[in-house]
């Protein structure tokens, strides 16, 4: 380099190893670099954080809104005192707060927290252990997401609320349970979970109930899961009338009979169920059923008493679904 040059580093920027207390980002250089006019020596200058949780202060107590450092084992403390706003509890986590962290292996709440925020842990696929407190009544949109080496989980009876997509993709989860207070399940709680083997409720829940492993709404009109592990044939009780959103995403049945009692279907009803055919009880398509009922997975075939070739049409032969050929 001569004089009349602008400086430049030759690799990368620079790091700073973190240390017992503080990880280190890289923030600049000083003096500033600018055209060399004589001899100058430049140093790297850092910005500090502190390793360990991260927390905000709101009406007395205090949200967990994530962690610096390499994390593997996240104990949530029952208080926390930040050292200007004093003693207070640990009662929500916040959104986002863990999301994507690839090394959480282990979660265990403090017995203050109620929520745990929307995409929380989402993509935390190292994690295989969680403790949930009584006293935690929400799980928001996607909190568990994608965690795909989470086996298994105990929901607290004071929980109410499952978010959308709340274990949305927890391939290796086996079972659950849906505690008697749980009284709202969003769209695709557990789509794609396809490990469980069912889905059981306790018997005092008034909004659900399940019947061979199938999550039903309490007056088992609505059919909210269908275990995607199950293979076969399976027909729809003539009890249903709906059938919820992600409910058979990724199902492993190779066939699925609609009464015609059931008259409301959604969106891509049967995404991924590439090898299922799908027997509905009525002639063509009833106004209840999204335009895009059949989309992404399954073939329809729709029933016919008389003799029709044209491939689409399904009648009855010894109880067994039959489609007409020539």
């Amino acid at each position: 380099m001569t004089y009349g040059d602008n400086p430049y580093y030759h690799h990368d920027y620079p790091t700073r190893p973190a240390d017992s207390q503080y990880e280190y980002e890289f923030n600049g250089w000083s003096p500033e670099l600018t055209v060399v006019t004589s001899d100058a020596t430049y140093v790297a200058t850092y910005s500090s954080e502190k390793l360990g949780m991260k927390y905000s202060f709101s009406d007395g107590s205090y949200t967990v809104t994530g962690y610096v450092g390499d994390l593997v084992n996240l104990v949530v403390p029952d208080t926390y005192d930040d050292g200007t706003n004093g003693v207070g509890n640990v009662v929500a986590i916040k959104d986002h707060a863990f999301w994507m962290n690839d090394t959480l292996k282990t979660v265990t709440l403090g017995k203050n927290v109620t929520s745990i925020g929307n995409e929380t842990f989402r993509a935390c696929t190292s994690l295989e252990t969680v403790s949930l407190n009584e006293g935690l009544t929400i799980i928001d949109d996607s909190g568990f997401n994608g965690c795909t080496s989470l086996k298994s989980i105990t929901l607290p009876t004071s929980l109410t609320t499952l978010g959308s997509s709340s274990f949305y993709k927890c391939t290796s989860l086996t079972s659950m349970n849906i505690p008697k207070n749980v009284t709202s399940i969003h769209v695709a709680a557990f789509g794609y979970c396809n490990a469980i083997n069912g889905i059981t409720v306790d018997s005092d829940n008034t909004k659900y109930s399940s019947s061979d492993g199938i999550l039903l709404s309490k007056n088992q009109t609505s059919l909210i899961w269908f275990p995607g592990i199950k293979t076969g044939s399976f027909k729809i009780p003539s009890s249903i009338n709906y059938i919820s959103v992600g409910a058979f995403f990724g199902c492993s049945l190779s066939s699925i009979i609609i009464p015609t009692t059931t008259w409301s279907m959604p969106p891509s009803a049967f995404q991924d169920c590439h090898n299922l055919s799908i027997f509905l009880e009525y002639e063509s398509v009833p106004s209840g059923f999204n335009t895009k009922w059949n989309d992404d997975g399954g073939t329809a075939y729709w029933y016919s008493e008389t003799a029709n070739t044209d491939g689409s049409h399904w009648h009855y032969v010894n109880e067994i679904p039959t489609i007409w050929t020539a």
